[in-house]
């Protein structure tokens, strides 16, 4: 694939990295183009480029992309239209950033028609990618510190998908060593072809970039994965992350993981600390407030900074950081405060020079400080900025709190102890006289003398009685755990989910709104009482008649709700989640296909009752729509496709049924028919089919019990029920496919059986098996014996059934056969008779109704 790079007014060296990153991707012949941001010459640099390149790439400044999207959208005939998910980001930065909106800010939220959208994670104007007859263009920020990360979270999945995913890019976060000291001690890896490892310098970090290529990915992550492992061994702490996007996610990650809320104080920073933070998708679930204070009156009046702490020692200091962070942390009732003070120029003060600023964090028992002066920040080029030294402190401050965060629950060194408690006042003993209970007491010491070791017994008696003692405590634990998680915990979750629907149910025509809640514009009211609840809240799930009956929440870090309820608390039972990539940033958000995952508890709770649609297909007939209504839109669903699939996480070569990108129509419609040849069961023609332009929906649950292999999933998939069609569907004509594809694992799980020998086999509920065809797919028998060897017990398979079929129950009758049997194997799970039998010249009974494996 041939390229070209259009770099506008640019002056940076984003264009080296972008090629940089096109060579990791086998994108070779690049050329690179220097072009001004004027509307002629650039719709030709551009016309140029696409008559000699498949993909061309430009890159400009955040006052040059509108101009850049808008002669794109002439030269491929595809319209600007507004992306209302990037004019809300936009909204979002500014109201975050405290930035007035330009008048015409409009205009970097404007998409050519058709286009895949990269979300800007770290500033204002998104970029994106538009193909059109087989040639594709990429528009994308001229910022160093905006382009890596975009480029390692969406552009690269994106570039993966057009070279065929033999390609495989992994990042390393690098904060604390200079580009010289990274050199030296990544030389031998640095000089490398394949992979490759390639450093980027952005806001004080570097990004390592690991990318390898393969025959197919699995291969390509294999030769990847070692190289990061061993850039983590060589640069230990300095290591923030590996492919978390930047410092400040994998803060928020941490935050997220170890439940710990921050607050921040901030004096020459003015408020960029929390602005960074708050960028980030799902720091509301641990980020509290964000303070400026630069007067000492504030930093006295707000956080409580002592008056006499200010005039002692001045503003910028290590104890008023101290205090700030201390203060903050009280006043936003934060587990962490975060405190930064300094002298960011381009005048001294204080006695103190631009450049030296003073970094606090605290908890509940301990401060830490860091200085960071003129040394740490300048460049070599003469004193800093004012940019740069707010900028790179707050780096600096994300990466103390990150370590903080990854110590834990081990306490972080060089903390100072704040507010000692003081020993608590001794109780006086009160004295009693005698009223006659000394016989009781006497009593009772007698009997506890029995059963604790008391002074005077001997060795053997004790070791009896401290085991006698143990015994009792381990049954009482036992008891305990056992009564909570069998029976107080299930019904502490059914109760809570009971007053969910109570909530959601009767949240409608009318609601109390919480006016200090800012709820998202064009919520439905029947979720305000949900939200003002917990603000994480994007949907409810139902299947009529099935205890499937939740609300579905958005995923904060890769799985957050599994292990959670609705309220945040520990808990197996978890919430339904969607997938991390599903948008819900407006009511015009679009997901072309959408991922639940739930809970199997095998106890009737969650996505147990998922399982019912596996080899039960009148469950499916009379289950065949699903209920699943976002924040902004109520939406019925009919179901296509049942699966027994492998979760691509646990296994990189297996089906990837999460995807939410697509290409085109076409390559969203060839997932939709990948899902199909996967289904147990075959939908009759144009009852469920799926068109250009639908959206999909697939409910995940675990299926390992079942399956017998780690990684199995039971997938339900269905199709969003258009505005022209009704809301039921007749399912009555399902059959069980007999062509179904099975992971690779479903078929190395099951028992082999001979070629030549029938088999009657008794399966436990959840015990299936299928045939030792190709691990891909399987087919039944086409052949019908002439002379059957053999006879079966009732509603086994004759030799016109697949070998799939499982046990359907008795016949009405059976041929008169002579029996004589040859071997019996049995196990807990599958009891096995082969038996070898004399039958008279008749024809086989006939074939049974296929079921799925």
């Amino acid at each position: 694939m041939k390229a070209e790079i259009i770099s506008v007014n640019s002056i940076g060296s984003d264009d080296q990295f972008i090629k940089h990153e096109l060579d990791a991707f086998g994108i070779s012949s690049v050329r690179l183009t220097k072009a001004v941001c004027e509307e002629t010459p650039l719709r030709e640099a551009l016309r140029h480029a696409l008559s000699k390149s498949e993909l061309v790439v430009i890159t400009g400044a955040y006052s040059d992309s509108f101009l850049m999207r808008k002669v794109v959208a002439d030269v491929l005939g595809a319209p600007l239209e507004l992306h209302e998910d990037s004019w809300e980001r936009i909204r979002e930065f500014h109201q975050n950033t405290s930035k007035e909106l330009e008048p015409d800010a409009q205009n970097h939220a404007m998409m050519p028609r058709g286009s895949t959208v990269f979300p800007n994670d770290h500033g204002c104007t998104p970029g994106c990618a538009v193909s059109r007859y087989g040639q594709h263009v990429l528009i994308l920020p001229g910022t160093a510190g905006e382009l890596i990360p975009m480029f390692s979270d969406y552009v690269a999945p994106y570039l993966t998908i057009l070279t065929d995913g033999t390609i495989v890019s992994r990042t390393v976060g690098v904060f604390g060593l200079s580009e010289a000291v990274l050199t030296e001690r990544l030389a031998d890896l640095m000089s490398e072809a394949n992979p490759s490892v390639v450093s980027y310098a952005k806001d004080g970090e570097a990004i390592l970039r690991v990318t390898a290529r393969a025959a197919d990915r699995k291969s390509a992550l294999a030769l990847c994965d070692p190289v990061v492992e061993e850039i983590r061994k060589r640069l230990s702490v300095n290591v923030y992350g590996v492919d978390v996007g930047s410092l400040q996610k994998a803060v928020v990650a941490l935050q997220l993981d170890k439940n710990m809320k921050i607050a921040t104080a901030e004096s020459c920073t003015a408020g960029l600390l929390s602005s960074r933070l708050t960028e980030v998708t799902g720091v509301s679930a641990v980020f509290e407030c964000g303070i400026a204070a630069y007067s000492p009156e504030i930093k006295h009046s707000v956080l409580g900074v002592p008056t006499e702490l200010i005039e002692k020692f001045g503003t910028v200091s290590p104890e008023v950081a101290g205090a700030m962070a201390d203060g903050v942390r009280r006043v936003g009732k934060a587990s962490l405060g975060v405190g930064i003070t300094g002298v960011a120029g381009p005048d001294t003060s204080e006695g103190k020079p631009v450049g030296t600023v003073y970094i606090a964090i605290a908890d509940e028992k301990r401060v830490w400080v860091k200085k960071i002066s003129t040394a740490l920040l300048s460049s070599g080029d003469g004193e800093p900025d004012r940019d740069s030294v707010r900028a790179l402190a707050t780096t600096h401050a994300l990466d103390l709190v990150r370590r903080y965060l990854e110590a834990l629950p081990t306490v972080m060194a060089g903390g100072e102890i704040i507010n000692p408690q003081q020993q608590a006042a001794s109780i006086p003993e009160s004295r009693v006289e005698d009223d006659g209970n000394e016989t009781k007491a006497r009593g009772i010491k007698r009997a506890l003398s029995l059963l604790i070791p008391w002074k005077g017994d001997r060795k053997i008696d004790v070791a009896r009685k401290l085991t006698l003692i143990l015994s009792i405590f381990i049954l009482i634990g036992v008891s305990t755990s056992i009564f909570y998680f069998r029976i107080l915990q299930p019904l502490e979750n059914q109760k809570l989910f009971s007053t969910l629907r109570g909530l959601y149910e009767t949240s409608q025509p009318f609601v109390q709104i919480n006016s200090n809640i800012d709820y998202p514009e064009g919520m439905l009211t029947q979720f305000y009482a949900l939200y003002a609840r917990n603000p994480d809240v994007r949907g409810w799930v139902k299947i009529e008649d099935t205890n499937i009956n939740y609300p579905v929440m958005l995923d904060r870090s890769n799985g957050y709700y599994k292990n959670r309820n609705f309220d945040r608390q520990p808990s197996h039972y978890g919430v339904p989640y969607f997938s991390k990539d599903t948008s819900f940033i407006s009511p015009l958000s679009v997901n072309r296909s959408m991922v639940i995952y739930g809970n199997n508890n095998r106890d009737g709770q969650m996505f147990s009752d998922l399982t019912l649609y596996y080899n039960n297909i009148d469950f499916l007939r009379r289950h065949p729509v699903i209920e699943m209504n976002t924040i902004y839109k109520n939406a019925k669903w009919k179901v296509f496709s049942v699966m027994v699939l492998t979760e691509p996480t646990h296994d990189n070569d297996s089906f990837d049924y999460t995807r939410s990108v697509f290409t085109d129509e076409i390559d969203f419609l060839r997932f939709a028919g990948e899902l199909k040849i996967r289904s147990l069961y075959n939908i009759p023609p144009g009852t469920v089919d799926v068109q250009e332009g639908d959206s999909l929906l697939l409910l995940s649950t675990d299926f390992e019990s079942t399956a017998d292999y780690n990684g199995a999933r039971l997938v339900v998939a269905a199709r969003k029920v258009r505005s022209d069609e009704p809301e039921t569907v007749n399912l009555s004509g399902a059959s069980y496919n007999s062509n179904v594809i099975m992971p690779p694992e479903w078929k190395k799980r099951r028992p082999t059986r001979a070629d030549n020998a029938y088999t009657t086999s008794t399966l436990s509920p959840s015990t299936t098996y299928i045939s030792d065809e190709d691990d891909e797919t399987t087919s039944p028998s086409s052949e019908t014996s002439t002379e059957p060897s053999a006879t079966v017990t009732p509603r086994t398979p004759t030799t016109t059934e697949s070998e799939y079929s499982e046990p359907q129950g008795p016949t009405d009758s059976e041929p008169d056969t002579t029996t004589e049997p040859t071997n019996t194997t049995t196990s807990a799970a599958v009891t096995t008779t082969t038996t070898t039998t004399t039958a008279p010249p008749t024809t086989a009974p006939p074939p049974q109704e296929y079921e799925a494996p």
